[in-house]
C-alpha cells in the first residue's frame, strides 16, 4: 500500500510539473539568451533602445541569441537529446550547445536550500517514499528535499539579492474592446541591475471557474509570458467565468516564485443561455411486431455556449398531424428570425395536446438517445434543450425540435425490409410521396470534395431546378452515407446552393433536397468521395500526417500555411471543450503560441519564412486543464504560385513562448488547390 502511495504520488506530480515548472525553466533559459544578448550591445545606445521596445522581435533576427534561444521551448531527459535534437541545422552551434547544458542543469537544480522541517520528518518517520528524484520532478519553484529516508517536493529557503522579487498588487481591468483586459502588477525593491536589464520575463498563469470560489476552478495554466510589468489578455476570456492570475517573475538565476492570488476578476458581459442543438436527426433502430412499436435513434451535435454545458433535456410525447404542422411552422420562423439577428422573446408555453409526455435527463457528453415505444402510424414531437449552470442559477438553452411519423402495420408490409435494416430517417412530412430512391430524377451539380477546416467539404447546386425561382424558398438537405458508418448531415438554406462539410473519405453519400415548409421532393442524387491520397490537392505526405495526427497543413504562398485538423474527443466524459492551445515554431525563430476558441478548427500563419520547415502543436484545452497534444512538420517551399486569400480568418495574437515535452513526428509539404465546381452527371 505505501508503495502504491508514493508512486501516485509521483504522477500526480507530472501535470503540475509540466504547467509550472516546465514554463519556469523554459523562461529562465529565455531570460540567459536575452541577457546575453543585450551585453553585446551594452555600448550600442540605439540598439539598446530597441531592445527595451522588444528584445523578443530584435532576438528573432540575431543570428546568436536566436540559436541560443531555440533549446529553451523544450525539455529533454538529458543534454544529448537536447543537442541532437535542436543543434544540428543551426548557425551558431555554441550558443545552442550552451543552452542545452543551461536547461539540463535548470532542470536537476533550482535555486534555495532545503531547510529541515521536524514537524514533516516526524510524520514520516516511519515511511520511506520517493515523491521526487531531482529538482526538476517538483512544482514551480520547490525543491527534491531528502528528509530521514524518504524524498519529498518542499518550498525552499530562498535568499538570492540575484533574483527578481515577488510581484505584487496584481490588478485587472478590462478594456473596452469585448472579451479583453489588462493585467498590471508592481515590482518593488529592484535592485538597479534589474531595472537595467531588458531580459526580465514574466510568467502568467490562471485558473478559472463558474462559481465564484476559488477551490472549484480548474488547475494553474500558463497563458502567456511577457518581458515588460503589464499583460493584454484577448480572445480567451469568457463571458460568465471567474479568474483569477497569479505572475512569476523570471531571469537567468531563477525565480523567487509565484506571487499571491489576485482578486477574482469576470468580464461584466453575461453569459448567455445556450443556444439550441444542432442537426437534430432520428433513425429506425427496429420494429417490434409483437407490440407494434418502434424504436428509434436521436442524434444531434452540441450547441454553441458560453458556458460548460450541464445537461440536455429531452422530450417526446404523441401528437395529431394539425399540432406537428403548427409547432413545424413555428419552428421554422424562429430559425429564419435567428438566422437575421432578430432577438427572440420567450413565449408562453402553448398546449401542444402533449400526450404521454415522456422525460429523459441526459449527461452533458451525450449526443445521441434511443427512445423506445412509439406506436405504428402515430405523430411523434421530440423536443432537446441543453443547460448550462452559471453564477445566476440554471440557464435553460433554446430547443430543438423533430418530428417523427411511424409507418402503419399495413404499409410496413408492402416496404422493403432492406430500408429498416439500412435505418432510413423517417421524419414528418404532409406532402411526402413514395419515390424510388435509386431513381435520379435531377442531376445535380456538385462540387469536387475538397479538404479544409479539419474535414472533407463540398457543395451542391441546383439553380437549373424549376423550383429554384425569384421566389424565395426554404430548402431542406439530407446527407447521409450509404457504405461509411457517420452521422447524417443536415441543413436549410434559402438560396438553391448548399456548402457541408464532415465528410468522410472514400465513401458513397446519397443527397436528398426537399422544399422546406412544404416537404415537396426536389431529387435525390448520389456522389462519392475518393480516398485521400486521390483528393485533389492531397498527396502521400499529407495523407499520412492527416491518419497519423489528425493535422492538415496547406499552402497558401511561399510564407503563408493554412493548418486544420479533425475534432477532438475528451479524455474523460465530464470534460468540456474550451479552446485549442496553438504552438508554431522553427529552428529559426522563437515559437508562437496562442489559444483559440472551440468553434475554431482552423488557422493561418502568414510571414513566414521560405523553404523553412516548421513545428505545428496543437493542444486541447478543457474544463479540467491542457488535454491532448497532437503535432506536426510543415516545410514551406521556395516558391509556389501566389494564391489570392479572400476571407481569411484572423489570427489571434500570439502571446506564449513555452517548453513542451512531446517529440517531432513527420514532414508535410502542402499546396493549397483551387476546386472548380463540376456537375456530377457521369454519376
Amino acid at each position: 500500500m505505501k508503495i502504491i502511495f508514493s508512486i501516485f504520488s509521483i504522477l500526480s506530480l507530472v501535470y503540475s510539473i509540466q504547467l509550472d515548472s516546465g514554463d519556469l525553466i523554459s523562461a529562465k533559459c529565455q531570460s540567459r539568451c536575452y541577457r546575453n544578448f543585450e551585453l553585446r550591445y551594452n555600448n550600442d545606445n540605439s540598439m539598446r533602445k530597441k531592445l527595451k521596445h522588444d528584445i523578443g522581435n530584435e532576438c528573432k533576427e540575431d543570428f546568436k541569441c536566436n540559436s541560443c534561444i531555440l533549446p529553451c521551448k523544450e525539455t529533454f531527459d538529458d543534454e544529448n537529446n537536447c543537442v541532437l535534437k535542436m543543434c544540428h541545422d543551426v548557425g551558431e552551434k555554441g550558443e545552442c550547445y550552451e543552452s542545452c547544458q543551461f536547461l539540463f542543469n535548470s532542470t536537476l537544480t533550482k535555486s534555495g536550500t532545503c531547510n529541515n522541517d521536524k514537524k514533516i520528518k516526524h510524520l514520516i518517520v516511519n515511511e520511506c517514499s520517493a515523491a521526487c528524484f531531482s529538482d526538476g520532478d517538483c512544482p514551480d519553484i520547490q525543491k527534491c528535499c531528502t528528509i530521514g529516508c524518504s524524498r519529498v517536493c518542499k518550498k525552499p529557503k530562498i535568499k538570492d539579492s540575484r533574483l527578481l522579487p515577488i510581484p505584487e498588487s496584481i490588478s485587472i481591468q478590462e478594456r473596452k474592446r469585448k472579451r479583453s483586459a489588462i493585467i498590471r502588477w508592481v515590482m518593488k525593491k529592484l535592485t538597479p541591475s534589474h531595472v537595467n536589464s531588458n531580459a526580465n520575463i514574466y510568467v502568467i498563469q490562471w485558473r478559472w471557474g463558474i462559481q465564484n470560489d476559488i477551490e472549484k476552478m480548474v488547475p494553474w495554466q500558463t497563458i502567456t509570458m511577457k518581458t515588460k510589468n503589464y499583460a493584454i489578455i484577448k480572445h480567451v476570456l469568457l463571458p460568465g467565468r471567474y479568474y483569477v492570475f497569479r505572475i512569476a517573475a523570471v531571469n537567468e538565476f531563477g525565480t523567487a516564485g509565484f506571487s499571491n492570488t489576485s482578486n477574482i476578476f469576470k468580464l461584466s458581459k453575461e453569459a448567455k443561455a445556450p443556444n439550441e442543438p444542432l442537426n437534430i436527426t432520428a433513425q429506425v433502430l427496429e420494429y417490434n411486431n409483437y407490440l407494434d412499436e418502434w424504436s428509434y435513434k436521436i442524434q444531434w451535435l452540441p450547441p454553441y455556449s458560453d458556458l460548460p454545458i450541464k445537461e440536455y433535456h429531452l422530450f417526446y410525447w404523441e401528437s395529431d398531424k394539425n399540432t406537428a404542422d403548427i409547432l413545424n411552422s413555428k419552428y421554422i420562423n424562429i430559425q429564419n428570425k435567428r438566422s437575421i439577428g432578430v432577438q427572440i422573446l420567450d413565449d408562453d408555453d402553448e398546449n401542444f395536446n402533449e400526450i404521454n409526455k415522456k422525460v429523459l435527463i441526459l449527461p452533458s457528453y451525450s449526443t445521441k438517445v434511443n427512445i423506445e415505444g412509439l406506436k405504428s402510424n402515430k405523430n411523434y414531437i421530440v423536443e432537446i434543450y441543453s443547460t448550462s449552470e452559471s453564477s445566476n442559477g440554471i440557464l435553460k438553452g433554446d430547443p430543438s425540435f423533430i418530428v417523427i411519423t411511424t409507418k402503419s402495420e399495413s404499409s410496413i408490409k408492402n416496404d422493403n425490409m432492406k430500408e429498416i435494416q439500412n435505418n432510413d430517417v423517417i421524419t414528418y412530412d404532409p406532402y411526402h410521396k413514395t419515390i424510388n430512391h435509386k431513381q435520379i430524377n435531377f442531376k445535380a451539380a456538385i462540387a469536387s470534395p475538397y479538404f479544409n477546416s479539419g474535414s472533407l467539404h463540398s457543395s451542391i447546386s441546383w439553380e437549373n431546378h424549376k423550383m429554384c425561382s425569384p421566389t424565395k424558398r426554404n430548402f431542406s438537405i439530407k446527407i447521409y452515407s450509404k457504405s461509411c458508418k457517420s452521422d447524417i448531415i443536415t441543413g436549410t438554406t434559402n438560396e438553391c446552393i448548399f456548402t457541408f462539410g464532415d465528410l468522410q473519405f472514400d465513401c458513397e453519400y446519397e443527397i436528398e433536397v426537399k422544399e422546406h415548409d412544404t416537404g415537396i421532393h426536389l431529387f435525390t442524387n448520389i456522389f462519392y468521395t475518393y480516398s485521400c491520397i486521390e483528393t485533389q490537392g492531397m498527396n502521400e505526405e499529407i495523407c499520412q500526417s492527416y491518419q497519423r495526427s489528425g493535422i492538415i497543413c496547406l499552402q497558401l504562398s511561399p510564407t503563408s500555411v493554412s493548418c486544420s485538423w479533425s475534432q477532438q474527443t475528451m479524455k474523460q466524459p465530464t470534460e468540456t471543450l474550451v479552446g485549442y492551445r496553438i504552438n508554431l515554431s522553427s529552428r529559426n525563430s522563437p515559437s508562437n503560441l496562442t489559444i483559440l476558441p472551440p468553434n475554431q478548427r482552423n488557422v493561418i500563419f502568414k510571414d513566414l519564412s521560405p523553404n523553412t520547415d516548421y513545428l505545428l502543436r496543437m493542444q486541447t484545452v478543457t474544463s479540467q486543464g491542457l488535454g491532448n497534444q497532437i503535432e506536426t512538420i510543415f516545410r514551406t517551399s521556395k516558391d509556389i504560385s501566389d494564391v489570392e486569400l479572400k476571407n481569411l480568418p484572423t489570427i489571434l495574437e500570439l502571446p506564449l513562448e513555452s517548453s513542451s515535452s512531446q517529440k517531432l513526428s513527420y514532414f508535410l509539404t502542402t499546396m493549397l488547390i483551387i476546386i472548380v465546381v463540376k456537375s456530377i452527371s457521369f454519376f
